[in-house]
C-alpha cells in the first residue's frame, strides 16, 4: 500500500497485490464474494431493522452513547451504517471498498473511538 501525498489528506492507494493479500488473510475467495452478493437482496430488505437493532444495542454502551452527541448525529450514523451493511454484501471488494473502510477507520480514530469499542460492534 502506498499513499497519495498530494493535498492535505493522505489517501492510501491499494495495489492489486495489497488487496489480494488482505483477501488471502481473510480467506475471502471469489466463491465467498459471490455468496455474499447473493444475500444482498435479503439484506437490503432488512437493512432498516438491522441498523435499528445495531444502534439499539450500541446506545446501551456508555462509552458509545457518550460519543453520539444528539439525534441528528445518530441519524447520520444510521444512514452511514445502512450504506455500510448494503456494501458489505455487494460482492465487490476492490480498492474503492478498501478506501471506504479506511475512511471509516480514520473517522473513528478522529472521534476517539477506541479500537476495542469498534471491534466489539
Amino acid at each position: 500500500m502506498v499513499f497519495d501525498t498530494q493535498g492535505q489528506d493522505a489517501r492510501p492507494q491499494f495495489t492489486n497485490a495489497d488487496l489480494a493479500r488482505r483477501k488471502e488473510l481473510l480467506e475471502l475467495t471469489a466463491e465467498c464474494e459471490a455468496t455474499l452478493a447473493g444475500y444482498q437482496p435479503l439484506v437490503r430488505a432488512q437493512v432498516d431493522e438491522i441498523v435499528r437493532t445495531f444502534y439499539e444495542h450500541q446506545t446501551k454502551v456508555p462509552e458509545i452513547k457518550d460519543l453520539i452527541r444528539n439525534e441528528e448525529s445518530l441519524a447520520r450514523l444510521k444512514q452511514a451504517m445502512r450504506s455500510y451493511v448494503v456494501d458489505l454484501f455487494a460482492g465487490t471488494y476492490g480498492a474503492s471498498y478498501a478506501h471506504g473502510r479506511t475512511k471509516i477507520g480514520q473517522a473513528h480514530a478522529r472521534l476517539g473511538v477506541a479500537p476495542w469499542l469498534y471491534i466489539a460492534s
